[in-house]
């Protein structure tokens, strides 16, 4: 696995590949972001993100994690407030040949999958 810290003026990221797919993505404002100079809106300092991929089989990758955290304004007046926060697994193969109707009847017949989605 790789890993990468890189500081951008208003961004402090890790990055993580692993088998020459991005794995995670982790990032968090060190100054605040602005936007139009501030007339259109800003980010403040602080804000954070984290995203993060993994294989769930040969050769496929899914999203099982993201969790965003920023607050701002926008155009003065509207203030931006993001916590979402999302994981995703139990993740399984189905066959090619998968119809709507088999589909639909997996979903009514398996117990439901733990997954979780925050704002």
């Amino acid at each position: 696995m790789a890993r990468v810290e890189i500081a951008v003026p208003v961004l402090l990221f890790e990055v993580k590949a692993v088998q020459r797919n991005l794995s995670a993505i982790l990032g968090h404002l060190i100054q605040a972001v602005k936007f139009g100079g501030g007339l259109l809106g800003h980010l403040d300092k602080g804000g954070q993100f984290n995203v993060k991929q993994e294989q769930v089989s040969p050769g496929f990758w899914e999203l099982t994690g993201l969790n965003i955290q920023m607050k701002g304004k926008a155009l003065f007046f509207k203030t931006i407030a993001v916590q979402q926060k999302m994981l995703r697994s139990s993740f399984r193969r189905v066959s090619n040949d998968l119809t709507l109707a088999k589909a639909a009847d997996l979903l009514h017949e398996s117990p439901p999958r733990p997954m979780t989605l925050q704002r």
